[in-house]
């Protein structure tokens, strides 16, 4: 148990306080990722597999491209903040699943964070003083002006709110929260498992962060595919609820996007302005092979919100190769899994919802900047959870109707 609460709090100082300093320049993230790599070192989790092993030589690309363009101190800083903390997460992911079967009790924590964010968002969203001054209660670091903005407008009709999360934050957290939110330890889809999609999934349209509406769907729809092929008796439960679902995009929500001029009606779907900002990011890289991010943002530019892009401005082009390795592989491995549930029953729901949130996240990285390359925790934590239950239900004696956590 005491693995298990250590590990819930540091996944909740690593979303909501990753800055927050305690004394100097510590951070609560730099002594709970301490606690964390004692933690597993004691449950003999502290091991370099393939994936953390190729992260790795991505990891010194970068660092010589930072070295290249004078920015070796603060790629170190980042080093021993984000991307150890990021680590330590993955580690300590495994370590939940594969020793204490925590694979439910990391939903959970997921979940509590996106319930608490979401109510954050719906209300920034209606202009409620509670939800614009709960960021300032709990300490969160959220832009001033960003809660002065929050507090000024009356209404968000067509705007951004980002919950406790930040605004792109939490356009990819909560899709991918979403998701994690139907999962049901029994095998089933129960009826709070809908309503806590619905609760999070309205939060995730108010926040209108387009990339993130549409993999919520994708992915839901692929969950949902998957768990009709392992149950057939949910079959004829899914369709009256996609019916009932269409009916109501049809009907309420195209009616709210047009008459309050949502962002999906006012500027649709479009993508011009990320074409140009990614091709700034691929002319930059062409004319510095070795990458450099730092040097990249020193210069003025924008980052290319795409993860093609990124992967080359963080490693280079070695890095850059070995990064789009480790996303291809990782794609593929997904993909094999959810094509072996749905025609084999293969593998766990557990595994395959946590293989479509970590879906959820590459998809909303090539559309904005957070990813595996910048050290984002969630990507971490997802991805962890991924390889940890794989080399669960890849052991002879595991049942994959088994629903572990």
């Amino acid at each position: 148990m005491r693995f298990k609460i250590a590990y819930s709090l540091f996944i909740i100082v690593c979303l909501l306080y990753p800055i927050l300093l305690v004394f100097g320049p510590i951070s609560l993230r730099h002594i709970f990722t301490v606690i964390m790599l004692v933690l597993c070192y004691n449950e003999k989790g502290l091991v370099f597999d393939k994936f953390l092993k190729w992260f790795s030589v991505f990891l010194l690309f970068a660092a010589i491209g930072a070295l290249a363009t004078g920015y070796l101190g603060e790629f170190v800083n980042k080093i021993l903040g984000t991307y150890l903390a990021a680590i330590t997460m993955y580690m300590a992911t495994k370590v939940m699943i594969k020793k204490y079967n925590g694979g439910l009790w990391i939903i959970r924590v997921i979940l509590i964070v996106a319930v608490l964010n979401s109510l954050t968002a719906i209300g920034q969203f209606y202009g409620s003083p509670i939800a614009n001054y709960l960021p300032t209660l709990l300490r969160i670091n959220i832009d001033a002006d960003l809660i002065d903005y929050y507090e000024k407008t009356i209404d968000f009709h067509g705007k951004y709110v980002g919950g406790l999360l930040g605004i792109v934050s939490s356009g990819y957290f909560l899709s991918g929260a979403s998701v994690l939110a139907l999962y049901n330890s029994s095998g089933k889809i129960k009826v709070y498992n809908w309503l806590l999609f619905a609760f999070l999934f309205f939060a995730l349209f108010l926040v209108q962060e387009r990339a993130g509406f549409v993999a919520s769907i994708l992915c839901a729809a692929i969950y949902i595919v998957v768990i009709s092929a392992k149950n057939k008796n949910m079959v004829l439960g899914m369709i009256l609820v996609a019916i009932a679902g269409v009916i109501v995009v049809l009907t309420y929500v195209d009616r709210f996007v047009n008459i309050d001029e949502m962002r999906y009606s006012t500027i649709g779907f479009s993508n011009s302005g990320r074409v140009s900002l990614s091709r700034n990011g691929w002319n930059y890289f062409l004319d510095n092979p070795w990458g450099g991010i730092d040097a990249y943002h020193a210069d003025g530019n924008r980052d290319p919100h795409i993860i093609l892009v990124n992967v080359f401005l963080h490693g280079g082009l070695f890095g850059g190769l070995v990064a789009l390795g480790i996303i291809f592989t990782q794609v593929s491995k997904v993909v094999k899994v959810l094509y072996k549930s749905y025609t084999k029953k293969s593998y766990s729901l557990l595994l395959n919802v946590c293989c479509l949130a970590y879906l959820c996240y590459i998809m909303n990285a090539f559309f904005h900047n957070a990813s595996l390359v910048s050290g984002d925790i969630m990507f971490f934590i997802l991805w962890g959870s991924v390889t940890g239950s794989m080399e669960l239900e890849n052991q002879p004696l595991f049942n994959p109707q088994k629903q572990y956590g």
